[in-house]
């Protein structure tokens, strides 16, 4: 390859990479703690809240009670007053449950007879191991309540007395606190931190993400996609005039007209890069007619991207463990009634969610309340209710027909009758031809 071939080369080669032109995609920032992760997907996924919010507003739809009428007034005037913030307990309750569906984990504190929310990263969980178990001794968060460098500290031999470790911290401007004044609120008990939707589902998450920034950026810049441009051969070699042929071939001049096409070159990639789609963008003699288009090869505008978008509100419902036909997304298939749809999801999903978090802040809210026990209230599945409702109405019918007949006997009657008590009798089924269950569920 001669010089001039080369340098032409090189010029291409600039002008593909276009390391020169200002590339108006700012990078995709990428956090590196779990917990950056976590709150960045929630920043950016638009759906984060809605999806959240509805499974937390399902979950306390009921309410909390004591099953006892006497208990249960003291608990509801404890979960109605309010902490120093101005904010209820119930609300607290709430705002910790929301956390810990996308976060994993969301601390409950208790202080002066109120609870204080504490997010992910603002406590650090002491935990000792023995005979191979890991396990919780208590937790730190910070005197002035900014975030810790850490979310596990594994305690020492050394310290084996709760006294010995509390004076061990304090000294670091750091409060300790047991089991009876704190509570790890996890999605999942299984994990130590519970288990982040964002960070399990990482991928598909990640694509999603991917395709709101290629959409803003089809938005923002209509691009033309890659374009090669072919440099003149003249401009390189000593095709100029032939009245200066012997300065022209010198070193020094082919070296000067490389450099010239070489800045032409990147003025011309700048200008059609950031240009826009009315825009006119003057080319010089030095590049030939001959332009080589490569169209984009991944836009926002395909068919499988918005499919994804469509299907954000139902990955980010599976993700944080609720049934996306209870918010209103994704599609129902069959002859189904929406109140059976309602029910199993309810039974299947949000029930599970109550259990889960009501057991582990039950005991910390019961010794506060000053009751037996906090739960959360029964669920009417409201395809039994509306069944029982019809039931009701046969019974009725059954019984007026019965005394009607005391009075005027009649076969019409009498065979009207039997056919309500065979209709009672199958209602009172199953599918399988088991009793069916008649009784409401938390």
């Amino acid at each position: 390859m001669t010089y001039e071939e080369k340098a032409e080369q090189a010029i291409l080669n600039d002008i593909l990479r276009c390391n020169p032109c200002a590339d108006i995609t700012a990078p995709m920032y990428r956090p590196v703690s779990d917990t950056d992760k976590i709150r960045y997907y929630e920043k950016h996924l638009p759906l984060v809240s809605y999806v959240r919010d509805q499974a937390v507003n399902f979950i306390f739809s009921n309410g909390l009670t004591t099953g006892d009428e006497e208990s249960n007034q003291r608990l509801q005037d404890w979960l109605y007053s309010k902490n120093l913030n101005g904010i209820t307990n119930y609300d607290v309750f709430k705002d910790a449950v929301g956390n810990a569906l996308w976060e994993g984990e969301c601390g409950i504190r208790e202080y002066e007879g109120n609870l204080y929310m504490v997010k992910r990263g603002y406590y650090a969980i002491l935990t000792r191991v023995a005979d191979g178990i890991e396990f919780i001794v208590g937790y730190l968060i910070r005197q002035d309540g900014k975030e810790l460098d850490k979310d596990t500290i594994k305690l020492k031999k050394d310290y084996e007395t709760i006294s010995e470790i509390f004076e061990r911290f304090s000294e670091n401007k750091l409060i300790l606190l047991d089991e009876t004044q704190f509570v790890n609120l996890r999605n999942s008990t299984a994990h130590l931190h519970g288990d982040p939707p964002a960070l399990r589902d990482q991928e598909r998450l990640t694509l999603l993400l991917s395709e709101y920034q290629h959409l803003n950026y089809d938005l923002d810049f209509d691009g033309p996609g890659r374009i090669v441009l072919h440099v003149d051969s003249g401009i390189t070699s000593s095709e100029l005039a032939p009245t200066s042929e012997i300065v022209n071939q010198s070193q020094g001049a082919v070296l000067s007209r490389n450099e010239k096409a070489l800045l032409e070159a990147k003025r011309l990639a700048n200008d059609i890069k950031t240009s826009s789609s009315d825009a006119v963008v003057v080319v010089s003699g030095a590049f030939s007619e001959k332009i080589t288009h490569l169209p984009r090869v991944t836009r926002s505008t395909d068919d499988f991207f918005r499919e994804w978008i469509r299907n954000e509100g139902v990955i980010l419902a599976q993700d944080i463990g609720i049934s996306p036909s209870l918010i209103e997304l994704g599609d129902i298939s069959g002859n189904v009634s929406m109140e059976k749809i309602v029910d199993n999801a309810i039974e299947n999903t949000v029930i599970p969610l109550r259990e889960n978090y009501s057991s582990q802040a039950s005991d910390l809210i019961s010794r506060i309340a000053n009751v037996p026990k906090a739960y959360f209230d029964k669920y009417k599945l409201s395809q039994i209710a509306d069944i029982n409702n019809d039931r009701h109405t046969v019974t009725s019918m059954i019984r007026d027909l019965a005394n009607a007949q005391k009075n005027a006997p009649s076969p019409d009657k009498e065979e009207l009758s039997s056919m309500l008590v065979e209709y009672l009798a199958e209602s009172l089924k199953d599918s399988q031809g088991n009793i069916a269950d008649l009784k409401d569920k938390r």
